[in-house]
């Protein structure tokens, strides 16, 4: 049942744009989110890293340019 789950998210991560870099990116996330379960670790610093991470390094290039 697992591998027919991981099959279809791959074809689904293909399908959407056609390239290969959707695929290694929702199997790198898939391992950063079981070694993150397997560890008892908390997603929340992971996911506001990501989420918020680009817009924060925007911010800071803009900072000195308004100086």
């Amino acid at each position: 049942m697992i591998g027919l789950i991981l099959v279809l998210c791959c074809v689904g991560a293909y399908a959407t744009n056609n390239r290969i870099f959707d695929v290694q990116s929702i199997l790198i996330f898939g391992i950063v989110g079981y070694v993150y379960h397997k560890f008892s670790l908390s997603t929340t610093p992971f996911v506001l890293c990501f989420l918020i991470g680009e817009m924060l390094e925007t911010t800071s290039r803009q900072i000195p340019q308004t100086m």
